[in-house]
């Protein structure tokens, strides 16, 4: 992450903790932010198995 963008979660953070009361809603923003961004990759991850990988496998175990 970048000094601007840490920056704008830091300020971000603080307001939403002078909003509700919650001093640790910072840290629970940075935290929703990488289960995010762990998801995201988990989905990119995935998508980048294409069924061509999956009949390559077919055929190699099962002599096809």
């Amino acid at each position: 992450m970048n000094t601007s963008a840490h920056l704008f979660l830091n300020e971000l953070g603080q307001k939403i903790s002078a909003f509700s009361g919650e001093e640790r809603e910072g840290s629970y923003l940075f935290q929703r932010i990488s289960v995010l961004v762990q998801r995201y990759n988990a989905v990119m991850l995935h998508e980048s198995f294409s069924d061509d990988y999956s009949e390559i496998t077919i055929l190699v175990h099962y002599g096809g």
